[in-house]
This record gives structure tokens, C-alpha cells and sequence, in this order.
């Protein structure tokens, strides 16, 4: 199996285990004491499980997206005009986001009572981008491609390093905050660096994997809790306060470095799993768990919250143990957007047959 084909099906790995990362993010925000809901009971440990998630999963599938653009766009030859790009992004990303917000996510709060006021108001600032929930990630994604593809001529000559390219991303990032937060533009700008490193990194794929290789399986393994220390040890200094303004912006890219370190250790895990493991009865039941996972990835990230916030709207002010909480939380939200992804998929395959039929 060439680099190629290695890469993508680890960079598969990488967005399955983002998606599962947001879910869990979702399902533990009730004991950070800053979510929709909160908790009576305190759970220390799952407060710390979210916001260390919260610090890459985000990052983490952006990146994957930048990969995989590299791949479609150079590799494939797809998206030779920005009108394609469009019109593809838009059907990929757009019309579930305006299909589920405006016919699911909604009514579901309305229904439970998380939402108030008029519901014309309310769909109005969803299209805005404004009160999008966790949606908001397909809007934004939708304008990094439009704004990448417009730089990328820029990132492909020559004349313009990688460290020149990543001084500019890092400033875009630093000043995200300036930007207007309609269309979700402001996080677009912010998260664009993760695309951008994404990117070089299918660029740079085969040299990275051949260093890869000459590392033990053993050296990985002793690299990959001394990483986690590492991320842990700047998520505390992140919280250090400046007292400068302008500091505290700079000091916030401390966040793109934890961000990117949690990805290297979800990379190096998944290469091991991929690239080393000798139990292959163990490896061929993760490999089958992921491709059934994987073929709803999408879906789940769509469907899960309202499912959570269901769920939590009738347990979230009980005393339950917290172990018990999150679990039913996460294997609800993951087995329901499954269920409800396969009942729409036998419903628009019997439809499609149907006017199959009818059209003969």
C-alpha cells in the first residue's frame, strides 16, 4: 500500500475520532459549569475530559478537511474553478446546515424549551449564522475553502516559504476577533491555520512518513504520554491572564500549538493502530468498528446535540452518577443519529425506486 492510500485511510481514522471527540465534548460540558445545562453533581475528572477536548477536536477535523483538500485539488484534479468548489461545498455543507438547523435542531429547542421568542426571528439569526449551535462548524468551514482556495496560488509558489505562509495565518488567527461574526466569517479566519497545516501536511506526506518509519514502535509509545504532559502543561499556562491586550492576543497562539500537539498524538496512535499492531484479530475489529462508524461520521456530528440536549432536559438536574450520565448521553446520541441516518437512507432509496419505476 503506497503513502498515499496509508495517509487518507489514517486521516479517515483522524475524522472519525474528531467526530467522537465532539460528541464526548458535548456529552461532559454539563460538569464545566459554562455549558446550556449543568449538573448538581460535581464530576472534576469529566470537567477536565472537556475542556481538554475541546482544546483539538475542532482543530482537528479542520486540519483533516485541509489534508484532504490537498489531496482532491492536487492529487484528483477537482476543483479547477472556484464555481465548482462552490457548488460542491455548498450541497456538502450548506443544505444539511440549513436542512437540519431549520427542520431539526430548531424545533427540537423550541420544543424542550431551550429556545424563546419568535421562530421567525430565530431561523432568521440561524441563516445569519449567529445562533447556529454546534452547526455553526459547517458555515465555517464552507468559507475557509472559499478563502483558501483564493491564497492557495500564493501557498503553491515557490517564492513564498512555509514559515511566511504560517507568520500570516498566525496573524489572521490573532485578529480573528476583529472580524464581523456573520456567516460564521470571524471563525473562519481563525480556524483557517489548521487548514493551512493540514494541507502541508499531505504535501509534505512521504518525507514525514519515511521519518516516521525509522522510529521504533516503542519510541512512539514513550513519545506519546510525554506529548500529553506537554499539552497539559501549556493548557495551564494558557490560563496565565496579561495585562496587555496586544500580549494576550499573541500569547493566544499558545492554543494552535496545543491544538497541533494533540493532533500529533492522535496521528502517532492511529499509525501505531494502522501501521504496527500485531494482534490482527484485535486490529481487524477496530478497523471494522471504524467503517461502520465512519460511514455515519457525518451524520452523527449533524444529528447528535438536540439528541444530547433531549436527553439531558429530562436527567441533567438529577443526582446521577456522572459515569452513568455520560455514557447513556453518548450511546444514545451516537446509536440514534445511526438509527435515524439509516431510516432516511432506506426511506430516499425506496423513493428514488419509486420514481425509477414511475418514470419507465
Amino acid at each position: 500500500m503506497n503513502n498515499k492510500k496509508i495517509t487518507l485511510r489514517e486521516l479517515d481514522y483522524l475524522k472519525i475520532i474528531g467526530v467522537l471527540l465532539v460528541v464526548i465534548g458535548h456529552c461532559t460540558s454539563i460538569y464545566t459549569g459554562g455549558w446550556v445545562f449543568t449538573s448538581p453533581v460535581n464530576s472534576p475528572t469529566y470537567g477536565l475530559i472537556a475542556s481538554y477536548v475541546y482544546t483539538f477536536h475542532v482543530p482537528m477535523l479542520v486540519f483533516v478537511s485541509g489534508s484532504i483538500y490537498y489531496y482532491c485539488r492536487i492529487n484528483k484534479g477537482k476543483y479547477n474553478s472556484l464555481k465548482s468548489l462552490i457548488i460542491n461545498k455548498f450541497k456538502r455543507l450548506i443544505i444539511p446546515f440549513l436542512f437540519i438547523g431549520i427542520l431539526y435542531s430548531i424545533p427540537i429547542k423550541y420544543i424542550i424549551g431551550m429556545t424563546e421568542g419568535n421562530i421567525i426571528n430565530n431561523i432568521k439569526s440561524f441563516i445569519l449564522g449567529l445562533n447556529t449551535g454546534h452547526l455553526w462548524y459547517l458555515l465555517m468551514l464552507f468559507n475557509i475553502f472559499i478563502l483558501f482556495y483564493l491564497y492557495e496560488s500564493f501557498i503553491l509558489n515557490k517564492k513564498y516559504s512555509i514559515v511566511l505562509n504560517l507568520i500570516l495565518f498566525s496573524i489572521l488567527y490573532i485578529s480573528s476577533g476583529f472580524f464581523i461574526n456573520i456567516f460564521q466569517i470571524n471563525r473562519a479566519i481563525q480556524y483557517s491555520i489548521f487548514f493551512y497545516l493540514g494541507y502541508e501536511f499531505f504535501r509534505s506526506k512521504d518525507r514525514l512518513i519515511l521519518k516516521l518509519e525509522k522510529l521504533k514502535s516503542k519510541s512512539i509509545l514513550i513519545m506519546t504520554p510525554i506529548l500529553i504532559a506537554i499539552s497539559l502543561v501549556l493548557i495551564l499556562v494558557s490560563k496565565m491572564k496579561l495585562s496587555s491586550i496586544m500580549l494576550s492576543k499573541f500569547f493566544s497562539l499558545i492554543n494552535v500549538v496545543i491544538a497541533m500537539i494533540c493532533i500529533i498524538i492522535c496521528y502517532l496512535i492511529v499509525y501505531l493502530i494502522n501501521n504496527r499492531m500485531k494482534n490482527i484479530i484485535l486490529k481487524e475489529k477496530i478497523d471494522k468498528l471504524i467503517n461502520i462508524i465512519g460511514k455515519y461520521s457525518f451524520n452523527i456530528y449533524l444529528l447528535h446535540e438536540p439528541i444530547i440536549f433531549i436527553a439531558l432536559h429530562f436527567i441533567a438536574s438529577k443526582y446521577i452518577n456522572p459515569n452513568i450520565l455520560v455514557m447513556v448521553c453518548l450511546s444514545i446520541s451516537v446509536s440514534l443519529s445511526m438509527l435515524i441516518s439509516v431510516i432516511y437512507m432506506k426511506i430516499k432509496y425506496s423513493f428514488n425506486n419509486k420514481e425509477i419505476t414511475f418514470q419507465q
